[in-house]
């Protein structure tokens, strides 16, 4: 294709050159080009330009079509910032800013025929994006106080960035304490002409930490027992927060005796009682609250020196030299005194519990007893057992047996103490020995705290009042006779305002016995709550008479739900007749033969469970028939099979003294048969001639003691019985002025039962 730019005549041949097999040829033509004139303007094509928009940064590249009818030339752009070559393709020719662009775009042939248009190109703003962090994370973040927080984030900000938590701004990257609560963590990026801004928020979740509170009683944390005394009635009370920060409050029996802010501490000065001790931590933003309860229990001051393991050198002295005393006391103040014939010395501690002491002694026999102080409050005074210490003589033989010329004994036996009168407790104390002195007699007046008294607490409590800032109240009222404090059921308790729409069942199990003064108890709760709301005490003060009260609500509460649903009651066997009283009730009158048999019932459901009780009665039937032996009168007392329990000695006249035998030997012989004196019936000294006679057959070895008591211990179940019917048979008897009886430990049986028979035959001195 051939362009013929200017006029005239053009010659064109064509030649064609041949080869072996053709000849050669050419032709000529001929083209005659004429002036005409080009008026046609070039046109845009293909529906361009159209207007363009392009991200702030980023190039721009277009093509644009045109076309012209003869010969299309160029494309021209009015804006140097922009390029366009001759092909149409449009460039920004520097970095563009943000804004609207009007382009005049024309368009030339070679006639230098001129078309143009105008396009726009918009430049809009570029956006920022970030990854943002919390703890290194891009996610929402829960954490519990005190951990600390660290906002950050990845990516490249082109403006400033900024973060805040709750409106507070905080560096990014580093680690702040925030307190708990629900916070929102803002990144914010700002905007200029040539880039948008930005936020996007985080939630930050930090929970309390639980709050931990401690409380000590005189040191410990445990529950404290101790007794009324001068030196320990004073308690101190101390609180301090394991964990948290802010105020709490010390409770004593539902009343706040100190707050402020942890720790706290309080010297009260308590009585004889059960006390509850709450400690409170109030919490704040950062810690939950907190609560801890701990008992005090002030027992009377009960606590006497024991005495255990003598030991002394008696019989290995002749003439004089230094006697040796050692003795175990327990329950003493250290003070432990040695008397000798009346005289004190004092005694040495050597090892833990036990003393001794050493005395220069000369010939003769001696009565000593050990003497100690208490370690209560009140310092309570003991005597121990009158014990005989011997020198002999240079050159003396056996000092005479009983009936003959010699040194006499000491047998003191003492009766039981008395009501506190007036801060004073009496005794009478009696020797059953053949010496006529006073020598080692025990005490018979000693102090007593006057809270020892015969009166009674019967404490009822009304019903916990609505929750009120976090507590409930109620009011205890003592319908006993006592005026104290003793056993008081708490008046104030921690509830929670979010317990409304739960129950509670409290079933209890029976009080245990009596241990250092406490009972305990065991309580659940059957019902719908999760806390402790109206939980009855698990532990109370002997002392205390508790009236169940609460106790019969849960059970009538627990046959109301059980009727409700058409259930029933299965019941296991009764129980055996529990008689409530003891030696004291029946040596002061007070025997009652009534008692209460029980049984635990459950319902069908096995939901809940109740305990019965019905009134019992453990009387039983005995005959009683006076008869004469040994030249003395008794009252023998029979059961009803007619089996022989117990024989009573009727005094001739009135002696203060009433002897009461337990299951006797009737094979026994008489008392005086052991005096070495003939006396009464006998033959000869101690012994007769007839095998139908009282004493044993003279010339036969005597093996028989005087109304043994058998060591068969089976008749200890019977005593209570025994010695209640003996009390309303011995009404006949006027001339009896008190009954005397024994309380038996396991372990010293046997010297129990050799000191009942010197009571019974105080002519006898054989322990055998």
């Amino acid at each position: 294709m051939t362009n013929f730019n200017a006029t005239g005549i053009y010659n064109i041949t064509s030649i064609y050159l041949g080869n072996t097999n053709y000849t050669g040829a050419s032709e000529t033509w001929f083209v005659n080009v004429l002036a005409v004139i080009d008026t046609v303007k070039p046109y845009f094509t293909n529906n361009t330009p159209q207007n363009q928009t392009i991200t702030y940064a980023n190039a721009l590249s277009y093509d644009i079509n045109a076309t012209d009818e003869t010969v299309f030339s160029c494309f021209i752009v009015n804006d140097s910032r922009f390029k366009i070559n001759c092909n149409g393709l449009l460039e920004n020719n520097t970095v563009l800013g943000v804004a609207l662009y009007s382009l005049n775009i024309t368009i030339n042939d070679t006639s230098n025929n001129i078309n143009s248009t105008i396009m726009f190109v918009n430049v809009t703003q570029k956006g920022q994006s970030i990854t943002t962090l919390l703890n290194g994370n891009n996610a929402n973040l829960v954490i519990t106080y005190p951990q600390k927080i660290n906002a950050s984030y990845n990516g490249n900000n082109q403006t400033a960035l900024s973060i805040n938590i709750n409106g507070t701004l905080v560096n990014a990257a580093q680690n702040y304490s925030w307190g708990a609560g629900i916070w929102f963590v803002n990144y914010s990026i700002a905007s200029n002409q040539n880039y948008s801004g930005n936020e996007t928020y985080l939630n930050l979740t930090i929970n309390p930490a639980t709050g931990i509170i401690n409380g000590s009683i005189n040191g410990t944390d445990t529950n404290f027992t101790t007794i009324n005394g001068s030196f320990n009635k004073n308690i101190l009370i101390n609180t301090i927060n394991l964990s948290g920060d802010s105020n709490g409050k010390i409770y004593l029996n539902g009343t706040v005796i100190n707050s402020g802010l942890l720790p706290l501490s309080n010297l009260t000065n308590l009585s004889i009682g059960y006390y509850n001790i709450t400690f409170v931590y109030d919490g704040n933003q950062n810690y939950t609250s907190d609560s801890k309860v701990l008992w005090v229990n002030i027992s009377l001051d009960t606590a006497y020196p024991i005495f255990s393991n003598f030991v002394d050198n008696t019989g290995t002295l002749t003439g004089s030299g230094t006697a040796t005393f050692g003795v175990t006391v327990q329950n003493t103040n250290g003070t432990v005194l040695l008397q000798i014939n009346n005289a004190n010395y004092s005694a040495t501690n050597t090892t833990s519990e036990d003393y001794t002491a050493l005395v220069s002694m000369s010939t003769g026999d001696y009565n000593y007893n050990w003497v100690a102080f208490g370690n209560g409050g009140n310092n309570n005074l003991n005597s121990s057992i009158t014990r005989i210490y011997s020198v002999a003589s240079s050159g003396d033989g056996d000092n005479p047996g009983p009936g003959g010329p010699g040194p006499c004994s000491y047998d003191w036996i003492c009766e039981d103490w008395q009501d506190c009168i007036n801060g004073n407790q009496s005794r009478v104390c009696t020797n059953h020995g053949t010496c006529t002195g006073t020598v080692g007699k025990p005490v018979e007046l000693r102090s007593c705290s006057s809270n020892v008294t015969n009166c009674t607490y019967n404490w009822a409590c009304g019903d916990w009042q609505d929750c009120i800032n976090g507590n409930q109240s109620r009011v205890c009222t003592n319908h006993g006779t006592c005026t104290g404090t003793v056993g008081k059921p708490s008046e104030m308790q921690i509830c929670s305002l979010n317990e409304t729409n739960c129950t509670y069942q409290w079933v209890c199990q029976d009080w245990q016995d009596c241990i250092n003064g406490n009972q305990s108890r065991v309580c659940d709760n059957h019902g719908s709550c999760s806390g402790n709301l109206g939980k009855p005490s698990e532990m109370k003060s002997c002392y205390s008479n508790d009236t169940g009260d609460n106790d019969n609500k849960i059970t009538k509460k627990a046959e109301e739900e059980v009727s409700k649903k058409g259930g029933y009651w299965i019941c296991g066997e009764w129980s055996s007749c529990n008689a409530a009283y003891d030696l004291n009730n029946i040596i002061t009158g007070n025997v009652m033969l009534e008692g209460e048999k029980e049984r635990v019932c459950k319902d069908n459901e096995n939901k809940y469970s109740k305990i019965e009780k019905i009134k019992c009665n453990t009387e039983m039937s005995v005959t009683t028939k006076k008869v004469s032996k040994c030249y003395r009168n008794y009252l023998e007392v029979y059961d009803s099979n007619g089996t022989l329990v117990s024989r009573l000695d009727l005094p001739s006249q009135i002696s203060g003294k009433l002897n009461i035998q337990l299951e006797v030997n009737e094979k026994g012989y008489c008392d005086y048969c052991y005096n070495k004196v003939k006396d009464y019936d006998e033959n000869e000294t101690d012994c007769v001639y007839n095998e139908d006679g009282s004493c044993p057959v003279c010339g036969t070895q005597l093996i028989e003691t005087p109304f043994v008591v058998r060591r068969n211990y089976s008749w200890i179940s019977w005593l209570l019985l025994i010695l209640a019917a003996i009390l309303l048979i011995w009404v006949l008897y006027e001339s009896v002025g008190k009954i005397e009886f024994y309380k038996f430990e396991e372990k010293k049986k046997d010297s129990e039962i050799k000191k009942l028979r010197r009571i019974w035959y105080p002519g006898n001195k054989s322990d055998n």
